[in-house]
């Protein structure tokens, strides 16, 4: 299932959004893996997206989560948050259906 992140939240700048958007995610997990469109928004902060990864990462349902992207400055953000947290995520680009991981430790991968 492909959500957007503007289908989940309207603004993606705080901690307090990166919550909300977590909070509407993880009724849409219940049962199936979700792919999440970065694109759709304007400014994609850091801190929106340390917070929905961490609530995510805290409730077990990071790994049923697949972080989709064409910006580059995306994967970065995702590639330092990974490292940070000491955590994987799974990225694609927009249109692929070959995704592929963020590991803590390969920055290298951005």
């Amino acid at each position: 299932m492909l959500i957007t992140v503007k289908d989940l939240v309207p603004v993606t700048l705080t901690r307090k959004r990166g919550e909300e958007a977590f909070n509407a995610l993880r009724a849409r997990l219940d049962h199936q893996n979700v792919d999440v469109d970065l694109d759709g928004s304007l400014m994609l902060s850091s801190s929106f997206l340390d917070e929905l990864i961490l609530k995510l990462a805290k409730s077990n349902l990071l790994r049923r989560v697949a972080f989709v992207t064409r910006q580059a400055t995306t994967r970065h953000k995702l590639g330092i948050i990974a490292h940070e947290r000491n955590l994987t995520l799974y990225s694609k680009e927009s249109g692929s259906d070959v995704g592929s991981s963020l590991y803590r430790d390969s920055l290298g991968l951005l």
